[in-house]
């Protein structure tokens, strides 16, 4: 019973459906007011803000990654036998 009500809904708002797809495609994250504005207008009226608990770009992960992997390699990197001198 809720499958089809569900199904008849989607049915009726399929034009609210693919504009807030295609508002999520360009801007990845928007906010409830937003939905209601499609709902309501067809469409988003009010600006959309970017979070400032944005998910680092594909540049900073790049660094951070390469940062890392610098790491890593300094830590595998044998040292050898103590230099001559060394305490026992």
């Amino acid at each position: 019973m809720q499958y089809n009500r569900a199904k008849e809904i989607l049915t009726e708002k399929i034009d609210a459906l693919h504009a807030a797809s295609a508002a999520l495609l360009e801007h990845e994250t928007i906010e409830g007011k937003h939905i209601h504005e499609i709902l309501d207008q067809g469409k988003i009226v009010s600006e959309i803000i970017k979070s400032s608990n944005e998910v680092p770009g594909d540049e900073q992960v790049e660094k951070e990654n390469t940062k890392q992997e610098k790491e890593e390699e300094v830590s595998d990197l044998d040292t050898g036998a103590q230099p001559a001198g060394a305490p026992a």
